[in-house]
């Protein structure tokens, strides 16, 4: 059976464009419109709001130069772990196809009807390029490239590896499957036990934030009282700096467990910014209605 070639040459350009767009190149842009807007927003806090607010601007500020950048990130992380959960079955069903007869390209074809989640779409471009003539070890190493994701890469390395030493690519497609089977039992087993752990990130900031709520507690009734004086002069002034001291020391906290709560459970700190997001939020709002 031939597989058509079901695209002609300017969706073909559009998908390899696609893929350019969808690189890290785009997201780490999207970082930095955010973090210069961020930047943006906090000057003008810093001219035109209250002293006592620059402390919430500072923290909205922080929110908005990463939930972007947090927000694409998951999402990646969400289709490429998708990806990997599902790339053994595909493998498997490459392979047992070929077992029963099937050419590389009947193969691929006939998984196009088996849903395999994010990884659907990914065997749909591969369908394409192998109907183009594209050699199956470069569809795969272009696959690799689109997933973003160290498992798949080290998966097609392996497949490559195999093909160029002249194995058998049934055999290699079934072993890499079954490793990989393996593998993925053992992460979940393992983020299932250090998940946990990351837990603890949370309860030390809220610890952090209950002391520096006590702190701010006695602080002002300190520096409200009556024949209290200092050399920076007035005191509403110097109670408006120990505020926006308090809170931000609340944002530098939550951002900083975030990022080691993602490194303890995940393996990645830029994976935990979104737990920095969630802290950042749960700060600014024992700030308001405790500290600013």
């Amino acid at each position: 059976m031939k597989l058509p070639n079901l695209l002609g040459k300017d969706k073909k350009k559009t998908l390899e464009e696609e893929d350019l767009f969808l690189g890290l190149e785009k997201k780490y842009q999207l970082l930095a419109f955010s973090i210069i807007f961020a930047v943006f927003l906090i000057l003008i806090a810093l001219f035109l709001a209250p002293p006592r607010f620059y402390g919430l601007f500072l923290g909205v500020g922080v929110m908005i130069a990463f939930i972007p950048y947090s927000l694409t990130n998951y999402i990646e992380g969400a289709r490429a772990r998708d990806m990997e959960e599902n790339m053994p079955a595909f493998l498997r069903d490459i392979a047992e196809a070929r077992k029963t007869g099937m050419t590389l390209p009947e193969a691929v074809y006939k998984s196009l009807r088996v849903d395999y989640g994010a990884l659907s779409p990914e065997v749909q471009k591969m369908a394409y390029q192998i109907s183009w003539g594209v050699p199956f070890s470069e569809v795969l190493v272009r696959f690799s490239r689109r997933s973003k994701s160290r498992f798949i890469e080290r998966s097609i390395a392996i497949i490559s590896q195999a093909q160029v030493s002249g194995g058998s690519l049934t055999d290699t497609l079934d072993a890499v499957a079954r490793d990989a089977s393996v593998i993925k039992e053992a992460e979940k087993e393992r983020k299932s036990k250090l998940s946990q752990q990351s837990l603890i990130m949370y309860a030390i900031f809220v610890l952090f934030a209950i002391i520096v709520v006590a702190l701010q507690k006695l602080m002002i009734p300190l520096v409200s009282a009556k024949g209290f004086t200092v050399t920076a002069g007035d005191p509403k002034e110097m109670l408006d700096f120990y505020k926006n001291l308090f809170f931000s020391m609340i944002v530098i906290q939550a951002v900083f467990n975030g990022m080691i709560a993602g490194q303890i459970a995940e393996g990645s700190p830029v994976i935990g910014l979104k737990h920095s997001v969630i802290l950042l939020t749960i700060g600014v709002i024992i700030s308001w209605f405790f500290i600013l």
